[in-house]
């Protein structure tokens, strides 16, 4: 697999190209092998999602669901390819021409066509890019238990944009991130209503896991998580025992 990157510019010019096509599937022409392989899978994995959810298609809920599920075949599928490497995903030039060029009409079922921020005009929002970072994110160690956590439904579409947002003073502690998933997984649903509850009693719009996650960037600029007396997993858990929920 060649790793292919293009600038904000042309990224929105092969927008307006795909445009004047009327939205056709003139965009894969380019292709190399490799990635029409890559859309071939992921076009498989979401006409299996929506073949299975059909009757919950417009729900928040499907939406969260549907950015989980591709999401885990996206992080499958691109690191199954030889020459795929963590700098490739930290390259937001290479998640621009992935999603103009290889999976647009797959980012438009999700979001519609008139949404530049999920196509290429705001690199943390780049649909792709944004589910496989939750995922890595979120990982558990193997897919199984991955997909296990995030599959709570204690998580919305909100805790993806609230867990890659928000980064500490040396940016991401990974380890950190991946505990909080662990353990907000855990949270009873009865319980983490309560928590919200008494939250937004306070501010209308805080709710638990931005709570957390405010914590996380506070509490990292005075205590490196890594030194912390029991490493990443207790400092995680000392960010809900400050939130006020036990374990």
């Amino acid at each position: 697999m060649v790793i292919k990157t293009i600038n904000v510019g042309q990224a929105k010019d092969a927008m307006n190209q795909w445009k004047l096509h009327d939205y056709d599937d003139s965009f894969t022409q380019g292709l190399d092998s490799d990635y029409k392989k890559i859309r071939d899978k992921l076009g498989e994995c979401y006409n299996k999602f929506e073949n299975s959810n059909s009757d919950e298609q417009n729900s928040q809920k499907s939406n969260y669901y549907i950015d989980v599920y591709m999401g885990l075949c996206l992080y499958t599928i691109l690191w199954s390819f030889d020459g795929f490497s963590m700098r490739a995903a930290s390259d937001d030039g290479f998640w621009r021409y992935f999603a103009v060029n290889v999976i647009p009409d797959l980012i438009a079922k999700r979001w519609g066509y008139d949404n530049d921020a999920h196509f290429w005009s705001r690199a943390s929002r780049i649909w792709p890019r944004q589910i496989w970072w939750y995922v890595h994110l979120s990982w558990q160690g193997d897919i199984n238990k991955t997909e296990e956590v995030l599959s709570s439904a204690n998580f919305t579409t909100d805790t993806i944009l609230n867990l890659e947002e928000r980064t500490g003073r040396e940016g991401t502690f990974i380890d950190v991130y991946r505990w909080i998933m662990y353990f907000y997984s855990l949270i009873p649903s009865n319980e983490l209503e309560h928590y919200n509850a008494e939250l937004k009693k306070k501010n209308k719009n805080n709710y638990l896991f931005r709570t957390i996650m405010k914590l996380n960037t506070a509490e990292s600029i005075v205590v490196e998580p890594t030194l912390y007396p029991g490493g990443a997993k207790e400092f995680a858990k000392k960010l809900f025992l400050d939130a006020g929920v036990k374990f």
